[in-house]
């Protein structure tokens, strides 16, 4: 688990941060460079299961089988559902916003 979060925090100021718009960018190299911006933020959530969420599954599968060990199968159903949820909740909270930024990167390409 303490890997795959070194791993997500790598990722995650690999991918974040939005990168500084050139000085002497005129109006159409910066709405380009914006659109880049955002189709770059776009793509990253879109593929938060691969660089944020399955680097857990690792950690998750161990913690979950080490719990059936100790307290049997029954006690570690609530523990995989919970998981399973969250992954869930952060998966669609991401493809959310993701939609969201397409629905601006359309509104830009759209403008004359």
């Amino acid at each position: 688990m303490i890997a795959a979060t070194m791993y997500v925090m790598f990722q995650l100021y690999r991918r974040g941060p939005s990168r500084s718009l050139p000085a002497d960018a005129g109006l159409r190299a910066s709405l380009d460079f914006h659109l880049r911006e955002l189709e770059r933020q776009r793509y990253a959530l879109h593929t938060v299961w691969a660089w944020y969420l399955l680097p857990f599954v690792p950690g998750f599968v161990a913690a979950f089988v080490v719990r059936v060990v100790d307290r049997g199968f029954a006690s570690a159903i609530p523990f995989g559902a919970g998981f399973v949820l969250i992954f869930f909740g952060v998966w669609t909270l991401n493809q959310w916003a993701a939609r969201k930024i397409g629905r601006s990167i359309q509104e830009l390409k759209e403008q004359p």
